[in-house]
This record gives structure tokens, sequence and C-alpha cells, in this order.
């Protein structure tokens, strides 16, 4: 990556930061991929104002709970988890000492609007535990698009994400969506244009790398590792 694009990168992520923004993360890689470039993104564990509000709609990107510290606060950390998606890793967690199941909140309902509903609420919350949000202080993670987009189709799908993203615009927050196909498929087409940034990842010889591209910029960087 030359200095002018660098410099390039580098302020485009300081106003997504400040203006708040939706990345959409693709690549036909391995969960654990995924989730290593959900742990950043998540942002600093140690970072005393990050919210962090995982949403578990199939596991793409791992276990949600990898994504969280080890004594969650609910004031901090939550997880809404669709459905019956969550079950399992919840009573796993729940059956170790240090784990709390109150910070995540199971839907009985696979209804998008009750969806969108129950996120807004977390937000909500959030936000007035915070007394107001503060930029790039909410970090969200979706992790999987693909169950969204298979059971609804990608129109219903696509208004979904776009109330959601909005809402998290809102309050400055940071969100990124997973999406287990390539930057180039055709379902990742549609929906490329509800997203700030798309994040392509790969491996390359035991590697793993990320290439990001700002549609509206007309900014894409080259190939750098995770």
């Amino acid at each position: 990556m030359d200095e002018e694009t660098l410099t390039s990168f580098e302020n485009a992520l300081t106003d997504l930061k400040s203006e708040g923004c939706a990345l959409l993360i693709t690549g036909s890689v391995s969960p654990a991929v995924h989730s290593q470039v959900c742990r950043k993104m998540l942002g600093d564990e140690s970072h005393e104002t990050r919210r962090r509000l995982v949403v578990s709609a199939g596991g793409t990107s791992g276990s949600p709970i990898a994504k969280l510290s080890q004594t969650p606060n609910t004031a901090t950390e939550r997880v809404v988890a669709i459905s019956d998606t969550f079950r399992g890793a919840a009573s796993q967690m729940a059956s170790t000492q240090t784990l709390n199941r109150d910070f995540v909140n199971t839907l009985s309902s696979d209804q998008l609007s009750t969806i969108a509903m129950e996120i807004f609420e977390e937000i909500k919350d959030f936000d007035r535990l915070a007394n107001d949000l503060s930029p790039a202080e909410l970090r969200v993670c979706f992790d999987s698009l693909s169950p969204i987009l298979d059971s609804y189709g990608p129109e219903k799908a696509f208004q979904f994400l776009h109330l959601l993203i909005q809402r998290i615009i809102q309050v400055d927050g940071m969100a990124h969506f997973h999406l287990s196909k390539d930057r180039t498929s055709e379902i990742a087409q549609i929906v490329t244009p509800l997203f700030d940034v798309v994040v392509e990842l790969q491996v390359d010889n035991g590697v793993s790398k990320q290439r990001w591209h700002f549609p509206s910029r007309d900014l894409s960087v080259g190939w750098f590792e995770l």
C-alpha cells in the first residue's frame, strides 16, 4: 500500500468511526478467519466505553461467546440469538461459573419485524446506559447473513438490513455483517449498496489476508494481513 493510499485509507476510517458505519465482511473462508477479523472490529476488550452487541443468526464467524470477554457485563456486552441458533451454546455457557446467561436474549420468533425490534431495544438500552453513545462506542456483529437471505429472500432481507443499519448509524455505531460468499457473488452484489465498506477475506499460503473497498469514495486498497 503506497503512502497516498494509506493516508486515504486512514482518513476514511477516521470519518467512519465518527459518523457511524456498516461493513460487509465477505469471503468463502473458514469461520476461524471470519472470527479473527470480527474480534478486531468489535474493538479492544479493555476499552471502558466499548459496548458490544452480537446478533447470532447462524454462526458463520464462529461462536458468539468467543467474541466477548470471559466475564460479560450486561451493561457492555450482549447477544441476541435468533430462534434456536444459540440455545445449545447458551446452555453450555451457563454451565460455567464465570458467564452470566442474562446477557443472552434468545428470540422465540422468527419474524423479521420482531427480530428488528429486539435489536433496536438492545441498542436503545445501551444508549440509555451510556447516557448517549459516543461515536464508535457501539460495536455490532451480525454473525451470518446467509440464514436471513435464505429464509426471507433478498428483497425482505434488504429492507430489514436497511432499517437495522440506519438505526445503528443514528447512534454513530459501527456494525459489521458476515457473508460467507465472495464479494463478486450475486447475493453480495445485491446487498453491497447498503454498506459503507466491503471487506474481502482470503487465505494465501496459510496467511489470512483482507482487502477493503469503499464504494462511495471510489477507494480500494490491496491485500494485507489480518
